[in-house]
C-alpha cells in the first residue's frame, strides 16, 4: 500500500518503509512486484490512499477476479461450469482474503484467471492475435509473483507446440509471439533492477 502511495506522489520503487515510516529519503527497492503496487497507486492518485481505501480498491480487484474465474469457467466447459466457477471464486476464503489484507496475491489470482481464460481462447482459435494477448497476460502474471514466470514454459510451450492444424513452423512462429509479447512487460522491470 505504501509502494503505491509511493509511485502515487513520483517516486519510483524506492523503500517506502524507510521513506514513510523511518523518514531516511529515497531509497531504490524492488522488494515487490510492480504490478500490484502499479495498481495500488492508481487510487492513490485519485485521492484514495488510506490502507483502508487500498483495502476497497483490493476487494474491487476480487471481485474482478471472480467474474474472470466465471469466464475462464464458461470457455472452458460451457455456462453452467462457468458460473459454479465464479461461485465458487467468490466463497472460496483462500482467493478472497487476500484481497482484504492487501497482499499482491490478490492480483496474481485475477492474472493466473485471465491466462486461463487466454490459453482456452488461444487453444480454440490459435491466430497470431490470440497469441500476443495470451502472452501479454504471461507477462503481466510474471510481475504479480516471480514464480508464475513459470507459465511460460509450463503452459505456453506445450500450449503452442501442440496446436493442431499447423505445421510445426507455424507453431513456433506462435510460439514466439507469445514469448516476444510476454517479454515486453517484464524487460523494463528486468532493466530498472
Amino acid at each position: 500500500q505504501l509502494q503505491g502511495r509511493a509511485l502515487a506522489q513520483g517516486h519510483f520503487f524506492i523503500d517506502p518503509y524507510r521513506y514513510f515510516a523511518l523518514h531516511q529519503g529515497l531509497h531504490p527497492s524492488a522488494v515487490h512486484p510492480p504490478l500490484f503496487s502499479i495498481f495500488l497507486a492508481i487510487p492513490s492518485l485519485l485521492g484514495f490512499s488510506t490502507y483502508r481505501e487500498a483495502i476497497i480498491a483490493g476487494v474491487l480487484l476480487g471481485t474482478v477476479t471472480v467474474i474472470v474465474v466465471g469466464l475462464a469457467g464458461r470457455a472452458i466447459a460451457g455456462e453452467r461450469v462457468g458460473i459454479v466457477a465464479a461461485f465458487l471464486a467468490a466463497v472460496y476464503a483462500n482467493l478472497w482474503i487476500n484481497d482484504a489484507i492487501v497482499l499482491s496475491e490478490a492480483i496474481t489470482a485475477l492474472m493466473v484467471a485471465l491466462v486461463a481464460l487466454l490459453a482456452y481462447r488461444l487453444w480454440r482459435n490459435p491466430s497470431f492475435a490470440n497469441a500476443a494477448w495470451f502472452g501479454l497476460a504471461c507477462g503481466l502474471a510474471t510481475l504479480t509473483r516471480a514464480e508464475v514466470a513459470l507459465v511460460l514454459p509450463a503452459v505456453a510451450v506445450p500450449l503452442a507446440l501442440s496446436m493442431r492444424g499447423f505445421d510445426l513452423a507455424s507453431r513456433l512462429k506462435r510460439l514466439g509471439v507469445i514469448v516476444i509479447v510476454a517479454a515486453l512487460p517484464v524487460l523494463p522491470w528486468v532493466g530498472y533492477n
